[in-house]
């Protein structure tokens, strides 16, 4: 069975959580406080780099939370994180206990809000440095939460391409990206490649010629749909 250890800070109480609910045995729980143990002291060590690099005394920026990420990457080889929680189902949401410090302070979520998907801090703060920073100078953090609440599981596993299509076609020949033509782009690839997407495809399976074409398609299909809108307000008017 695999699991990882919660802390629930109100009432100071550990709780050891496993996939169904199934009670744990003595060996799963020795494996989630050999877990814990290991985050607590890896965590320790991340603080004293990032102090190291003026992390704390940085304001709150995407190249802020690009080091955060950088630093998280260590899950992806973690034996232990593989035995515990080998799909990242509670990790993200133990995170706000034994690394306290490396959340922002002013939106640490209640307990029962810890999700440890799109909403999580550290979830997006990983997700962000798996990208070159080249390819995300150009965004401010705010962008960065809008595609990480846009991105479905399966749309990470082409992020990439998906990625490189949406910062092209937000900057648009410009140096800094356009936040209106960026959520037009966020609303084509949810139509492509989104969970509730018209026709359901695998996008790793098109080449990205093939991709391009389609995500270029969807975008223009939008804007025809925007300006007929424009012209119809303009004929009532």
């Amino acid at each position: 069975m695999r699991l990882t250890a919660v802390i629930w800070t109100e009432r100071d109480e550990k709780r050891y959580v496993t996939p169904g609910g199934w009670p744990p045995t003595a060996e799963d729980i020795r494996l989630a406080e050999d877990y814990e143990k290991m985050l607590k002291n890896t965590f320790e060590q991340i603080i004293e780099r990032l102090t190291e690099k003026g992390f704390f005394d940085m304001k709150p920026s995407l190249k802020k939370w690009f080091l955060l990420g950088k630093e998280l990457q260590f899950l992806d080889d973690s034996d232990l994180r593989k035995k515990c929680d080998p799909d990242f189902e509670h990790t993200w949401r133990a995170l706000y206990d034994l690394a306290t410090d490396l959340a922002p302070t002013a939106n640490i979520p209640a307990n029962g809000e810890r999700a440890e998907g799109r909403r999580n801090h550290f979830y997006m703060c990983y997700r962000l440095a798996k990208l070159p920073w080249n390819t995300l100078k150009s965004l401010n953090w705010r962008m960065w939460n809008d595609i990480c609440m846009s991105f479905s599981p399966d749309m990470w596993k082409d992020h990439a391409r998906l990625l490189r299509w949406l910062i092209d076609k937000s900057l648009a020949g410009s140096e800094k990206i356009d936040g209106k033509k960026l959520r037009h782009a966020l609303i084509a690839i949810r139509h492509v490649a989104g969970e509730k997407a018209s026709v359901k495809r695998n996008t790793n399976l098109l080449s990205r010629r093939e991709l391009n074409k389609v995500l270029d398609e969807e975008l223009k299909k939008q804007n025809a749909g925007k300006n007929e809108a424009y012209a119809h307000e303009n004929d009532k008017a």
